[in-house]
């Protein structure tokens, strides 16, 4: 969970990765980026909190991209139909 105070109101707010063991301990203070009009917002400034995983999806995404036209063009060229 990510707690963070902001004029001395606490939050509390589930963190976007999860490991076990925690990657924190309760009542340990963490790094938090949030914009202050929406602290709903919030973020652990970690590395892997913010990019593991845009740098997990994207790649994924583009494989898959690439798989799907290769079948699709190679269909094509044979003939066959694609859909059925």
């Amino acid at each position: 969970m990510d707690n963070f105070e902001k004029n001395y109101e606490r939050r509390v707010d589930k963190a976007v990765n999860a490991s076990d063991p925690p990657a924190y301990q309760v009542g340990e203070e963490v790094p938090v980026l949030y914009d202050p009009a929406r602290p709903e917002t919030a973020q652990i400034n970690k590395w892997t909190e913010r990019w593991l995983f845009p740098i997990i999806i994207i790649p994924a995404m583009i494989l898959a991209t690439l798989l799907a036209n290769f079948f699709m063009i190679r269909a094509w060229r044979r003939g066959e139909s694609i859909l059925e």
